[in-house]
């Protein structure tokens, strides 16, 4: 009964600080408003079985969470609030899982602490909040290793053996390859540090790869039945370029996704380190569990840190392990050290220095326009954010509660100091996400989408030129009959006879070449930004309709024949 109420109160909770005001700002180029156009798709063709985007085969991600976002917006209708929904109800069953593992093997204090580090922690909280994929990502590759952790305790139990499988098969339909990949890898190398005691039976791992397989195959089955096997060449060809190339100028320094954790999981991230240097005395079955976070945590920073291709939330898998580590160091906690809370501070204070200097910047941008070399920042920080004036606010009070918990920590009970840390940054980041968010989407791409949306009720056509953007898509609400367009169709055969050798990325960008030079039967409206427009300012058949805070509306009328 006690466990019933603790699950109903982490749901509450969950539903708290993940349901409300998920529509409140556009989905963010590109990931959110790619994700969310493909499933848009599946809902206006019907068409579950491929993911599709501008109407094509899109190949670089399974269906899975496209399916999630499909219903919701069956449920919600066609918006924000339907694409983030799924990741909404993601971080509830993942705060019940994470409590159901720490109680499991330690106590419910333990469960309790695991579910407040990951809540009350900046980037885990926030992605539950977004349209991204992973958060049920993440949860079925966690899924897919503790399944296998169980499998060894409880002495090759084939129960957890199918769990684990099902888990990496599922992350595999999320995503892709990788997912498996991490399970594998972090398995393999608790074998290899074990010197393969336990190691499984050639039939067990014959059942554990057929059930992966289990619901993969299915899909995969009727799409190559449907399309051939071209898509999966293209779909490898994707993930190894992700992996060895800097997909869409998305670099950065070997320790990028160090300081991403370090800063963006703040506070957990600060006893997590605590724990790997802290000894504490533990009982096998807790340092077993220990161990294996210790490993999937390093294997996630490593991979992704030798991925050339660099952003936030490729190393969010490793929430799951810091946030664990640094549950069962406050579980075991006298009083935090010295180190800890130098951490503390060092961390903190600087996270509260940039929310304060963030809002009071934005609004003078004047003054940030000497620092700004490129053309387009440089108009595009004239963007009405809507500030209200007292959203630094925000950070002044992360500073002071920081300053107050590094004062009291090692004078008061440490499940007190802890619980008001962790509770206190829990609702900030909250009212942080609702407040500041909208706010910074209106600098990023604001002018773009509000354009869109208005032309989204005209009869007209809207395409992105010179710069890569989902957004006209899905804002602009694309038409399947826009692309399969008789004249469109007619232009492609001229330019290009053997249309056998197209694929849907040359059918994609073909579409903006047609709608530049070819004929075309209502307005195209032509978007770019300031770095690509002399493209279209030497064009005479092209006019100017506005420009907006480093963006550039142009429009094509068709030409009528005589």
């Amino acid at each position: 009964m006690q466990n019933l109420r603790d699950y109903l109160l982490i749901a509450c909770l969950g539903a708290l600080l993940f349901f409300p005001f998920l529509g409140q700002s556009h989905l963010f180029d590109w990931d959110e408003i790619n994700f969310a156009e493909a499933s848009r798709e599946m809902v206006v063709t019907g068409n579950y079985t491929q993911t599709q985007i501008d109407f094509r085969q899109f190949w670089e991600k399974p269906p899975f969470f496209f399916w999630l976002q499909a219903g919701s917006m069956h449920l919600f209708g066609i918006n924000e609030y339907a694409a983030r929904f799924p990741n909404a109800v993601c971080g509830i069953l993942t705060l019940m899982l994470l409590f159901a593992i720490g109680t499991f093997h330690y106590d419910r204090r333990m469960g309790w602490w695991w579910v407040l580090c990951y809540a009350g922690s900046i980037l885990p909280q926030f992605y539950f909040k977004s349209g991204i994929i992973d958060p049920w990502f993440n949860l079925f590759i966690f899924l897919g290793i503790y399944g296998f952790i169980r499998y060894i305790e409880q002495y090759r139990s084939l129960k957890w053996l199918v769990i684990s499988a099902l888990g990496a098969g599922l992350s595999v339909l999320t995503k892709g390859p990788v997912g498996v990949a991490l399970v594998g890898l972090t398995v393999g190398i608790y074998y290899i540090t074990t010197r393969f005691r336990q190691f499984p039976p050639i039939w067990h791992l014959l059942l554990y790869i057929l059930c992966l397989a289990l619901p993969i195959m299915p899909w995969v089955a009727v799409e190559v039945s449907k399309n051939g096997t071209w898509f999966i060449q293209e779909f490898f060809t994707y993930q190894t370029r992700l992996a060895t190339t800097e997909d869409a100028s998305h670099g950065g320094f070997p320790g990028y996704h160090f300081v991403v954790l370090l800063f963006f999981c703040f506070p957990a991230s600060t006893f997590a380190i605590g724990n790997m240097a802290v000894k504490q005395h533990r009982t096998p079955q807790l340092q077993t569990m220990r161990k294996w976070m210790l490993i999937l945590f390093w294997v996630v920073l490593i991979v992704f840190s030798i991925v050339q291709t660099k952003i936030a939330h490729y190393s969010s898998m490793a929430y799951f392990p810091l946030t664990f580590l640094a549950a069962l160091r406050i579980r075991e906690m006298i009083k935090p050290t010295k180190l800890e809370v130098i951490l503390l501070c060092i961390t903190g204070i600087t996270i509260g220095i940039c929310m304060i200097a963030l809002p009071i910047v934005l609004q003078h941008p004047d003054a940030l326009l000497p620092y700004m070399q490129d053309i387009f920042t440089q108009q595009a920080i004239y963007a009405d954010g809507l500030w209200m004036g007292w959203e630094w606010i925000l950070g002044v009070i992360s500073i002071i509660v920081i300053c107050i918990i590094a004062i009291i920590a090692r004078k008061r009970s440490a499940d007190v100091v802890m619980s008001a840390l962790f509770v206190s940054v829990m609702i900030i980041i909250n009212i942080a996400i609702t407040i500041i968010t909208p706010k910074i989407e209106r600098y990023s791409q604001g002018a773009m989408i509000d354009f869109l949306e208005e032309k989204s009720q005209e009869s007209c056509y809207t395409e992105i030129i010179g710069f890569k953007s989902y957004a006209h898509l899905f804002y602009g609400q694309r038409k399947l009959e826009d692309t399969t367009n008789p004249l469109y169709m007619k232009w492609i055969k001229e330019q290009h006879p053997d249309t056998t050798v197209l694929t849907p990325l040359d059918y994609r960008k073909l579409y903006g070449q047609w709608l530049m030079y070819g004929e075309i039967d209502k307005p195209a409206y032509l978007i770019t930004n300031a770095r690509k427009k002399d493209f279209l300012e030497v064009r005479t058949d092209i006019s100017l309709v506005e420009s907006k805070n480093g963006y550039y509306f142009y429009v094509r009328q068709p030409v009528k024949q005589p």
